[in-house]
């Protein structure tokens, strides 16, 4: 049998290669169809829109400083040496013969609680225990004896010693509200004294949560001299309703991704790669899914159906990089041309609009999420892996 010239073999090759092209881009064609056509009409979507933020709620919280009570003869007054708000020093005569043991602040308010609160115990102090306040009961119980608003004329038979400026404030909030808390968050609340709203600096002390709530403990040495004689208190998360932008919070899901080196990300046909060493001196080309992020400087690889794992090292040119972590990421999927593109977000600290319906965005922490946005309204029905790009 005679050989097919060479020139021909080429050239049915070359035929061969250009159907199978042609069949590769009707076939990309028709899933694309039947995929925006068909399968995403049973995928709710919303539009981004302004939304404000519910007026602030109102939480109670109790104070808990590092105090002693020193007490004299019941019913007598006693004859103070010292102004109060005074700070002393250890040793120091402070009334009718009665010598501090500590440094600290004095304060002629007791209010008979101060054991009942303390350093100590504040881990688990219950939630009745800070949501009743300081009724008539208490009051007339204690009036014979104590400063408070109900005595004509104040009896003071004991002071108070308080160290150091700084204060704690026991709360239990929504967790829908501190679910991005953490210990050691700085966060501005702001306190109802009187008529006023008192902004004030604290520090996330203690989280702990407790079933649809957290109980939180905020440290301050902010205005200590201010609520020193307060026990009981109501604070807010936030001064005013925020604008920006509503999303429904059935949108929000979380990825398992690698963060790698943009450059070790390659686009290969038509698709993105990595170069996955997988022993033996072998290295093989894998397609992975994923997103740049906004500063292009990372690729974050969805982990969830790669065959990448903790520990494997892929390579740019002759660099390897090492997979050691795994990094989880919130966002959405944004479906503005028929398919979805997932986007990362920055949530708030705390929910402040219907916080089971809705999440309020800040614009400036958000570039990528715009208003008017499709957004897919339940994002843990969406395939990450077939429609990342």
């Amino acid at each position: 049998m005679s050989q097919i010239p060479r020139k021909t073999t080429r050239r049915r090759l070359r035929v061969e290669v250009f159907f199978a092209f042609v069949l590769l881009l009707l076939g990309v064609y028709v899933a694309g169809y039947v995929y925006t056509h068909v399968l995403q009409a049973d995928v709710e979507q919303m539009r981004v829109e302004v939304g404000y933020t519910d007026p602030p709620t109102g939480f109670a919280g109790v104070i808990i400083r590092d105090e002693a009570v020193y007490r004299g003869v019941r019913g007598v007054n006693l004859n103070f040496h010292v102004e109060e708000l005074r700070r002393v020093r250890a040793g120091q005569l402070v009334a009718s013969g009665i010598v501090a043991s500590r440094p600290g602040v004095v304060s002629f308010h007791v209010d008979n609680l101060e054991g009942a609160f303390t350093l100590e115990n504040m881990d688990s102090i219950a939630r009745n225990a800070i949501q009743v306040q300081m009724t008539e009961d208490i009051y007339e119980e204690t009036e014979e004896f104590y400063e408070n608003e109900y005595d004509e004329i104040a009896i003071r038979d004991a002071f108070r010693v308080v160290r150091g400026n700084d204060w704690f404030i026991a709360a239990y909030v929504p967790l829908s509200y501190a679910q991005n808390w953490f210990v050691e968050l700085n966060l501005t609340i702001f306190l109802q004294d009187g008529g006023d709203l008192v902004p004030l600096r604290v520090m996330v002390y203690r989280l702990l949560r407790e079933g649809d709530d957290v109980y939180v403990v905020f440290r301050t040495n902010f205005e200590t001299l201010r609520f020193i004689d307060h026990r009981f208190v109501t604070f807010q998360l936030q001064q005013n309703p925020v604008q920006g932008l509503k999303i429904p919070s059935s949108a929000l899901v979380e990825l398992s991704t690698f963060p790698v080196p943009r450059d070790f990300v390659r686009e290969r046909y038509q698709m993105m790669t990595v170069d996955h060493y997988i022993g033996n001196g072998e290295i093989v080309v894998e397609a992975v899914a994923g997103w740049v992020s906004s500063d292009g400087t990372t690729f974050y690889i969805l982990a969830e159906g790669s065959n990448l794992r903790v520990g494997d090292a892929i390579y740019h040119d002759e660099n390897p990089f090492v997979l050691d972590f795994i990094e989880s990421i919130t966002g959405v999927f944004v479906a503005n041309r028929g398919h979805a593109v997932f986007r990362q977000v920055v949530l708030p600290l705390q929910f402040g609009y219907r916080p089971s319906e809705f999440v309020i965005l800040d614009v400036a922490q958000n570039p990528y999420i715009r208003l008017f946005d499709w957004i897919v309204v339940d994002g843990q029905n969406v395939d990450n892996r077939l429609l990342l790009n």
